[in-house]
């Protein structure tokens, strides 16, 4: 700050100069015992100079901080428009994001499907559905003329999921759901089976003889097949009165344990993937075609086709043309001169330099339909190029635009750093700007201080007061008026 101040007062311009400004007045006014022995005359001379020379300055300080706010206000558009850049490409960083696969079922009667992430692209599907998987239904043999007053009477319902093979039945899980003998009408027994989280699901349906309980394995697929054993009250387990109605032993015989009627029996889903034959437990599958998810809703054949999203990247390329024209909009003359024009040249030259591919099969932006006007700079895109080259090659147009959204942001991020030369030239800015206040702190403040008792307003104040001091004490002087 020192060297500052004493420089601003070195210049006898100034109307604050230290020695060589007062020097320069004596020369014009006469001299005194520091500079010669002839006594000091025209003192109003002396202010109206002290005056103009004030103003001059103050003039000049003001054109000189509307010039630094106007830099700093082109650094600072530079910099949203980088910013917003920068975070508006941010969902254009990679393949996936541009154009992700899809899966595409040709009849959705027939299965449909849906790409993951680990999908291969390019690939068609030829599926064919012989049978789909189903959740194993039990309904009850006899019909009550009510679903809420005629009581079956307790006991104890032991409720398995497993699987039936080679003669027996093998329980995964097994749940034991009690039935009260006053709360055991066919609508307090679903109830307490579905409270008891059993694994099936369990309803009242009716028809035209009257009311049944029917009970539903919540999981399709032969693993997942029911078997229903009952501890009746009545000292009965498997007769057709009482709680025993309700129970159901796969290898039981009809009536005799096997009480329920089996309306849907457990399956699995059965189909194949271009000739080859896969068995399913359920009807979703997403092992069957790698990385993508089928559902199957019927039988019968369809083709499942997996490409990028062409809508998908038409809608990327819009984006990045957009928020590229929209940064063009923002830096809008800040782009001319200094640092802009350094950042608009790396622009461009991401956009002319990115290329996918070799020989024939080379993609520019030109070539996939985005053009840049040499006279206002901006993008364009004519879409049914766009169109035909993703069309052509969906793996390279989509890389290019990767690559070019990847290097705008690039530049954005390096441009916008704390050791950029964008950052560097706004923070030398801000500093010119707060050294202009000082400056014109100095001048306003002189008029108003005083200095060892004296008026410090006008220049023959302090001619009268410099010959009782050294060759130095109008710098100190000026620097204790400045309060410094």
């Amino acid at each position: 700050m020192l060297n500052a101040v004493s420089s601003y007062y070195s210049n006898y311009l100034n109307p604050y100069a230290g020695v060589n400004y007062l020097q320069y007045l004596s020369n014009l006014y006469g001299s005194n015992s520091v500079f010669g022995n002839t006594s000091l005359v025209g003192t109003g001379a002396l202010d109206s100079t002290y005056s103009l020379q004030t103003s001059l300055a103050v003039n000049n300080l003001s054109r000189s901080e509307a010039s630094t706010q106007v830099r700093l206000s082109d650094l600072g558009r530079v910099k949203s428009g980088l910013d917003t850049l920068n975070q508006g490409l941010q969902t254009l960083a990679s393949k996936d994001r541009i154009a992700p696969y899809k899966a595409l079922s040709s009849d959705e009667r027939i299965a449909k499907s849906s790409a993951g992430t680990l999908v291969q692209g390019g690939a068609q599907y030829v599926l064919n559905v012989s049978q789909l998987a189903q959740s194993q239904t039990l309904t009850s043999a006899q019909t009550l003329p009510d679903k809420g007053s005629t009581a079956l009477g307790g006991g104890v319902l032991n409720i398995a999921i497993g699987s039936t093979g080679n003669g027996s039945f093998v329980a995964r899980q097994s749940t034991n759901v009690y039935i009260g003998s006053g709360s055991s009408t066919l609508s307090d027994i679903a109830n307490a089976i579905n409270n008891a989280r059993a694994g099936v699901s369990a309803t009242v349906i009716s028809d035209n003889s009257g009311y049944k309980l029917q009970i539903s394995s919540l999981q399709s697929g032969s693993d997942n097949s029911l078997r229903i054993l009952v501890n009746d009250n009545d000292n009965s387990d498997t007769n057709q009165s009482g709680l025993s109605q309700l129970a159901f032993d796969p290898f039981a015989a009809a009536g005799v344990g096997r009480n329920l009627i089996q309306s849907v029996a457990a399956s699995n889903a059965a189909f194949s993937i271009d000739g080859n034959n896969q068995v399913s437990q359920s009807n979703d599958s997403n092992s069957a075609i790698a990385g993508v998810n089928l559902s199957l809703v019927g039988t019968g054949t369809a083709r499942i086709d997996v490409a990028r999203d062409s809508a998908a990247f038409a809608t990327a390329a819009q984006k990045l043309t957009d928020q590229y024209n929209a940064y063009l909009k923002t830096s809008e003359g800040a782009d001319k001169f200094g640092v802009g024009a350094k950042i608009a040249a790396q622009l461009q030259n991401v956009l002319s330099g990115s290329s996918v591919g070799y020989g024939a099969a080379q993609l520019s932006l030109a070539d996939i339909g985005i053009q840049r006007d040499t006279a206002s700079g901006k993008l364009s895109i004519d879409q049914t190029t766009l169109g035909k080259a993703f069309a052509a090659n969906p793996e390279n147009a989509t890389q290019l635009l990767s690559n070019v959204a990847t290097g705008l942001q690039d530049i954005a991020a390096r441009n916008t750093g704390n050791t950029s030369e964008l950052q560097t030239n706004t923070r030398q800015l801000q500093q010119t700007l707060q050294n202009i206040g000082v400056q014109r702190s100095l001048l306003y403040n002189y008029d108003e201080l005083q200095v060892n008792g004296m008026q410090a307003d006008s220049l023959s104040s302090l001619l009268n007061y410099l010959p009782s001091y050294s060759l130095t004490s109008p710098i100190a002087r000026y620097l204790s008026v400045a309060g410094l």
